[in-house]
């Protein structure tokens, strides 16, 4: 009987051992998104913020290089997530089409170069999507 009990306990506590553990890696997890979410808020409110000051200022090619940054770190970061396995919807290849056009219409290409090669990585992939 007391091998019997000793099993018991010992289930019982690897059973609530797991149970705490998934707890706390969901309420972590959840944390951990909510921090990002936050995060990528703050910046796009920092990214409209300077492009609205310029635009009122008048300089419209200021807001416009402000917000083409700001999409090279998207698409940089779109990148990054689809080399983790991410799988680009249907109209995310649209998009990024879109932007692509805009672009080279304006003639926008970032200056620099690791930063082009990562963007123009991003972009080819939603070509290779269409």
């Amino acid at each position: 009987m007391t091998s019997l009990r000793a099993s018991l306990i010992a289930a019982a506590s690897g059973v609530v051992g797991v149970l705490l553990g998934a707890f706390i890696a969901a309420k972590f997890m959840g944390s951990l998104m909510a921090y990002g979410s936050a995060v990528s808020s703050l910046a796009t409110i920092a990214v409209g913020s300077a492009a609205l000051e310029k635009m009122e200022a008048g300089d419209v090619s200021g807001a416009q290089l402000v917000l083409n940054l700001r999409l090279d770190g998207e698409l940089i970061n779109l990148k990054a997530s689809m080399d983790d396995g991410f799988q680009l919807p249907s109209h995310g290849a649209e998009l990024l089409a879109r932007l692509q056009k805009v672009r080279q219409t304006a003639g926008y290409v970032p200056s620099d170069p690791s930063v082009r090669q990562s963007v123009e990585s991003a972009l080819a992939l939603g070509r290779a999507k269409n």
